[in-house]
């Protein structure tokens, strides 16, 4: 079964936060619409892993990603995955 995520940005959050991290056109991806729904929830975990590594290597504060993406392209509302 395919998925509907589409464009979407990670939501990261700081640890300790219940609000997602301001981070502007950042941690955007694109997610295949013939893809199933499992296939994209594992790309979405992979990405964010790769980004939150990479940020969390030169910051003091620690990013985290708890399973939620903001849909764009005129979507414009969170979804957990």
């Amino acid at each position: 079964m395919a998925n509907n995520i589409g464009t979407a940005q990670l939501e990261l959050y700081r640890e300790g936060s219940d609000i997602p991290a301001v981070l502007g056109t950042d941690a955007i991806v694109w997610v295949d619409g013939r893809w199933s729904q499992s296939r994209a929830v594992e790309y979405l975990a992979d990405k964010a892993r790769e980004y939150c590594e990479a940020y969390n290597s030169r910051a003091t504060t620690r990013l985290e990603w708890r399973r939620s993406v903001y849909l764009l392209g005129g979507r414009r509302r969170s979804i957990t995955v």
